[in-house]
């Protein structure tokens, strides 16, 4: 995708950086589980697509009520972090992932594998590279490594 034009290529997800937190900073952490990392992004951009490409234009035919573009970046997310409360996989890199998927105007980068793709495979890429740290590592000294000890306690 070297060739691809900037606005047509999504290489980096601005969540990247928030999912790399969890899983390397505290890979221990119930929200960054590969459950809840799976099925997070994909419920949160499954609502992302099915709102902007079924609600909101069956809305404008409907009613002829057009929603106004900022009201549209507030919803999403919203309804996104409900269907991973309702279905408990609270992630919040694939909250993060469906704002900037919001905040995207072309319609060529609002397409269904334009966003989908570049996530579940980045999705998978951190999980195997954490998977593969931690089986380098012994699990209790991959923890006790990152915990943070506080300075004014004995060592």
């Amino acid at each position: 995708a070297s060739n691809a034009p900037p606005q047509l290529s999504l290489l980096i997800i601005p969540s990247f950086g928030a999912l790399s937190t969890l899983l390397f900073a505290v890979p221990a952490a119930p929200l960054g589980s590969p459950v809840n990392t799976y099925y997070g992004h994909s419920l949160s951009v499954g609502v992302a697509l099915a709102f902007h490409l079924a609600v909101a234009p069956l809305l404008r035919s409907v009613t002829g009520w057009l929603l106004p573009e900022d009201l549209e970046k507030v919803l999403i997310p919203a309804l996104a972090i409900s269907v991973m409360v309702h279905f408990k996989v609270v992630h919040p890199p694939a909250a993060a992932c469906v704002i900037a998927y919001a905040t995207l105007h072309s319609e060529l980068q609002q397409r269904p594998s334009f966003l989908l793709v570049p996530v579940l495979l980045g999705c998978t890429f951190m999980l195997l590279v954490q998977r593969a740290l931690a089986s380098l590592t012994r699990s209790d000294e991959w923890q006790k490594w990152m915990v943070r000890r506080n300075p004014v306690e004995a060592p």
